[in-house]
């Protein structure tokens, strides 16, 4: 159980049950009704063992409710009431009274139109309080439809003016949808209506002004990496000044990753030049460009690229449409796939290619995005910051929309074993190894 992260608990008579932040349920104890999810009823188990009868297998466990007179236990997801065990009296309101050792039925409801709110157990009956809910939410509780509408019916919300979505939970921004590739001019993101977050390069209500200009460098240079068609001999230079590679060309984006640089030109076209002993430059080759600068490869001719990031020898680029490609050395997943050690041109990350990316930012050997919907991914080393090691693919990580619905991330920056996000509602969340949400001070 060492590394793992529950945020449910229950007990009955002779068994306890856990659920993990992942929807996982783990329990122990008296079984004589099959009660511990094992599909038979068999002896106790004296070790937590993992709940693994259908359907909890394929679902996500928001908790458990058991009792101290009964032998039968509920498992509950965000809109499912499931019953096991002891069914004595038929309390499992099932149309019938034989004990259920798996797989789990579904505990009946009174209404079409009705789901369960509450529920509690007693040694002959189920107790069960019914409504109205819009995903998972009673109609009366002020988080319902995110907090920006009414419920109406069942999983049926009416968006105040300013929200959109069937829950209600995605901003307007001067008429466009913050869910919508195009919303902020295509150059920002949506976070609370009417309210553009502009990327680097952009400024302006809707984020229609690009603020792209000429590039100036200072500092050290090692494998030509401050774009200065000079090498032969590292050097510094202490004040800044135009590189020549970078000399009469308006960039649009620049970032500096391990001994080499990335510039996103006006055309949307991604260069690099520096150290490219992991194919971090991504022109198909692992020789170093020292004295000029290369194309990646592998990246779409007819959408411009937005934004680029640089880690220890790989790279990540996302495009106008919220597309991420990576490429590089990938020994820690940091390209966010499994097939290769390293890729030498760019390639989309596909597990992700059904969401629409809004931010995207590096690391060491982890990347993460926040989506158009405001929830966080991540992957690579140590990606949930819960010691769990490379995570190759990628995954919503502890500060997603789940845990702070119904809120959504605007803003996220990670640093070698940490990272903050910052919420729309203008708290600022952390993590290495727990999860905190932090008010500032006189909010």
């Amino acid at each position: 159980m060492v590394g793992k992260t529950f945020v449910n608990i229950a007990s009955m008579s002779y068994n306890i049950f856990a659920t993990t932040d992942t929807g996982k349920v783990y329990a122990c104890g008296y079984n004589q009704y099959g009660e511990l999810g094992s599909n038979a009823a068999i002896g106790s188990n004296y070790s937590p063992v993992l709940v693994a009868f259908s359907p909890i297998t394929t679902s996500v466990v928001k908790g458990v409710i058991g009792s101290l007179v009964s032998t039968s236990v509920i498992y509950y997801t965000n809109s499912t009431y499931y019953g096991i065990g002891d069914n004595l009296n038929g309390k499992f309101g099932m149309g019938g009274n034989t004990a259920v050792a798996g797989p789990a039925v579904v505990i009946g409801t009174p209404y079409s139109k009705t789901s369960i709110i509450s529920a509690s157990l007693g040694q002959h009956a189920l107790y069960a309080y019914y409504g109205i809910s819009c995903f998972a939410i009673f109609q009366q509780d002020p988080k319902v439809c995110s907090g920006h509408g009414n419920c109406t019916d069942v999983d049926t919300c009416s968006c105040v003016t300013g929200y959109t979505g069937a829950d209600c939970i995605i901003p307007i921004c001067f008429g466009i949808s913050g869910s919508n590739t195009s919303v902020c001019s295509g150059n920002g993101m949506c976070y609370v209506p009417d309210l553009c977050h502009c990327r680097k390069g952009w400024k302006g209500t809707q984020c229609e002004l690009s603020v792209a200009g000429y590039a100036y460098v200072s500092g050290y240079d090692v494998y030509g990496g401050m774009a200065d068609n000079f090498y032969g001999s590292d050097y510094t230079e202490t004040t800044p000044f135009s590189p020549s590679l970078l000399q009469g060309r308006i960039v649009n984006y620049i970032h500096g990753g391990f001994k080499c640089v990335y510039v996103i030109f006006e055309d949307g076209t991604l260069w690099g030049v520096g150290l490219n002993l992991y194919g971090q430059l991504g022109d198909n080759t692992t020789v170093d460009y020292t004295t000029d600068l290369v194309k990646v490869q592998g990246l779409p001719s007819d959408v411009p690229m937005i934004q680029v990031c640089g880690g220890y020898g790989y790279a990540a680029a996302l495009d106008r449409l919220g597309r991420v490609y990576t490429w590089g050395d990938n020994s820690a997943g940091q390209l966010g796939r499994t097939t290769t050690p390293t890729a030498i041109a760019g390639q989309v990350v596909g597990v992700i290619q059904n969401e629409t990316v809004a931010h995207l930012i590096c690391s060491l050997n982890h990347v993460g995005v926040i989506t158009q919907n405001g929830s966080l991914y991540m992957w690579g080393t140590n990606a949930q910051g819960d010691a769990n090691g490379a995570r190759t693919v990628p995954k919503q990580t502890y500060m997603d929309t789940n845990r702070l619905y119904p809120h959504r991330m605007v803003q996220f920056s990670i640093g070698r074993e940490h990272g903050m996000a910052l919420v729309d509602d203008g708290a600022i969340c952390k993590y290495n190894n727990i999860f905190l949400t932090i008010k500032m001070a006189g909010d």
